[in-house]
């Protein structure tokens, strides 16, 4: 996989420990229950059903978001054994930019040359896309 940013290394390490949420827990948070992308982002506040968040570099406003918009970061692990095949399901990092923090985004491996995963996005804004993504 790609290099991960500062913040998801953070997001992993921190959730390593267990334990439950708490004030500065970083968390994947998604626009909506439709959306395929879960961005990075930390907790605030718990207040019933809903989780008030920040995002990275606060790129975003902090917002009150649903539960079920919120999930724990996985825990960091060496995926050595990650051996995603053709027409298989996958979360790839998509990288920060100046509108959006990084994130998750799952896709669908189309090819796969060597060390080269070929990935379609369906449903993304922008229409169909694609990105090729090395495996280090």
């Amino acid at each position: 996989p790609p290099p991960t940013p500062p913040a998801a290394t953070a997001c992993r390490a921190s959730m390593t420990g267990g334990g439950g949420f708490h004030h500065g827990t970083p968390v994947e948070v998604r626009k909506n229950v439709k959306s395929t992308t879960w961005y990075n982002g930390e907790l605030i506040d718990v207040n019933g059903e809903d989780i008030r968040v920040r995002f990275e570099d606060d790129i975003w406003p902090t917002r009150n978001v649903p539960a079920s918009s919120v999930r724990r970061c996985p825990e960091d692990s060496a995926n050595d054994d990650f051996d995603p095949q053709v027409d298989e399901v996958v979360e790839v990092l998509v990288s920060a930019s100046e509108s959006n923090p990084s994130g998750w985004a799952l896709g669908k491996v189309k090819t796969i040359k060597n060390t080269f995963y070929f990935i379609s996005f369906d449903g993304t804004q922008k229409g169909k896309q694609d990105l090729i993504v090395e495996r280090s």
